[in-house]
């Protein structure tokens, strides 16, 4: 059951975190993988930092509910 929960909750965040960056950088949701770098869906430094920081605003929302 924890094991489950842990991948469940990892594959959350994968979709949060690629929904995120889709959305700062218009791009399809698809070409975003943990693979993919910034630098290979053509972001700058600042498109970097927004996904992070809204990422973590979210994990401290939801921490918090």
């Amino acid at each position: 059951m924890c094991s489950f929960y842990f991948l469940k909750a990892e594959l959350e965040t994968l979709k949060i975190v690629q929904s995120t960056i889709a959305k700062q950088l218009f791009i399809d949701e698809a070409t975003v993988t943990p693979q993919t770098k910034f630098s290979d869906l053509g972001a700058d430094s600042l498109d970097t930092v927004r996904p992070q920081i809204l990422t973590l605003l979210y994990s401290c929302v939801s921490c918090m509910i």
